[in-house]
């Protein structure tokens, strides 16, 4: 027979899968997920934190430990998707000898990256739209580079 006190209550158990998620990084890249699913539908003026949390199963106060508000959230998000596509496409636009070179380098290039991250262009496209001040920071980021700088290598 157990006695009751040997028994590790539920709500001890329920914290220390919290505090394991927390340490190996599931619960920020389930965030991050969910972020990009809920901005990608409501792009990120319509997204509200509740409806993250409940796309990554994590209570609201997480997000705020993480990213501390839903315009870095949402700037992470924009971030490391856009720093992975031109990421690629800077050195092929860089390096191109000539024109034809350059649209079939780039075209093949843009199309392999945009199937790694379909949600990128109507998440650029809004982003934009609501918030036109924020492409060349954002662009800034994710590229190292601001555009004007792109044409000024090639």
């Amino acid at each position: 027979m157990t006695k009751l006190s040997d028994q590790t209550p539920p709500f001890r158990k329920r914290k220390k899968q919290q505090d394991s998620d927390l340490r190996d990084g599931r619960t920020e890249s389930a965030i991050l997920q969910a972020a990009r699913v809920v901005f990608t539908r409501r792009g990120t003026s319509g997204a509200r934190i509740q409806e993250i949390a409940a796309e990554a199963g994590v209570n609201q106060a997480l997000i705020h430990y993480y990213f501390r508000s839903k315009a870095a959230l949402a700037e992470r998000v924009f971030v490391e998707a856009a720093g992975k596509v031109l990421g690629e496409l800077l050195p092929v636009v860089v390096s191109a000898t000539d024109l034809e070179t350059l649209i079939e380098r780039f075209v093949t290039t843009y199309i392999a990256a945009i199937r790694r991250t379909p949600f990128l262009p109507s998440y650029l496209l809004s982003e934009v739209a609501h918030h036109p001040e924020r492409l060349d920071a954002l662009v800034n980021k994710a590229a190292g580079v601001l555009p004007g700088e792109v044409a000024a290598r090639a």
